[in-house]
């Protein structure tokens, strides 16, 4: 909601000079891509675009997030769009509990 038209349409999506103007994302690295899958809801704070197409990105978590609704936006090189719910105190603590749990099995 209020994103830039870029943002949902696949295109060049550009950051803003603070905070306030970037636009937001749902980081969702679970799967399956289906309601009650958990994400995040980010916030773009840097992006690297390569030649061959990958990028870096630097993303800023600003809440864990329940999907709700799904679709893929047409002519969009495959990008999905959601509604989503943010999670409660109870849920958000248990997934920083994962996150945690996760990245300690890869150090």
């Amino acid at each position: 909601k209020n994103q830039p038209s870029e943002a949902k349409n696949g295109g060049r999506v550009m950051l803003g000079h603070d905070n306030a103007t970037d636009p937001l994302f749902i980081h969702a690295n679970r799967g399956p891509l289906q309601p009650t899958t958990p994400a995040t809801l980010v916030r773009v704070q840097r992006c690297e675009m390569m030649a061959d197409g990958r990028a870096n990105v630097e993303l800023l978590p600003l809440a864990h997030v329940w999907l709700e609704k799904l679709w893929q936006q047409p002519d969009s090189g495959n990008l999905h769009m959601s509604q989503c719910i943010q999670m409660g105190q109870a849920a958000t603590h248990s997934m920083n509990q994962l996150v945690r749990q996760e990245q300690l099995q890869h150090v």
